[in-house]
């Protein structure tokens, strides 16, 4: 796909192309109709041309000539599960890709979900840029408001509450954050 992880400006143009091309080797229909794969390792996306390189695990991805002598990447993405070794696998593949190919079809259809972690470790091999986290919001309930005070109160109760019966450090901690927000 290039010399440099990020996206080259002029891969959206490219991308169309390729699309015409199995669009008009297809008759339009390149995506097949059926039923949803559920996140298996193999997708549903039939094998798109002749095959010049296939890897099995832990991603399914092969490289394919297009009619022009061009080779596309295709990778299945079918769930975020953490494995630090299918991450470092990725890599190889996506380098490859970047030595050999024009472009790269990205497939998760159906993907499963799983770790943010792992999201972030394989699309970060995507790109040469920062990727930006999403942020995450939490909503107190007038009822955690009152059982964060009830900690609270029990945790400056301090001796003379059995020590089986006081409220974690943690919980303590939580508790205030709670109140604060």
């Amino acid at each position: 796909m290039g010399e440099s992880a990020g996206i080259r400006p002029d891969s959206a143009s490219r991308m169309l192309a390729l699309g015409a091309e199995f669009d008009a080797r297809t008759g339009g229909e390149w995506l097949m109709l059926g039923q949803s794969s559920g996140g298996a390792t193999r997708s549903w996306v039939p094998t798109l041309g002749s095959v010049v390189w296939v890897v099995w695990e832990p991603y399914y991805a092969y490289m394919f000539e297009m009619s022009a002598g061009q080779w596309v990447g295709y990778v299945r993405v079918s769930d975020y599960e953490y494995d630090r070794k299918a991450v470092k696998e990725f890599e190889k593949i996506i380098a490859r890709f970047e030595r050999e190919t024009v472009a790269m079809i990205f497939d998760q259809i159906d993907n499963t979900g799983g770790s943010m972690f792992q999201m972030y470790a394989l699309l970060s091999t995507l790109t040469d840029k920062a990727l930006a986290l999403p942020t995450h919001e939490i909503m107190i309930s007038d009822d955690d408001a009152a059982v964060a005070a009830s900690v609270v109160e029990d945790a400056k109760a301090g001796e003379s509450v059995p020590t089986d019966e006081r409220p974690s450090g943690e919980l303590v901690a939580y508790s205030h954050l709670v109140l604060t927000e």
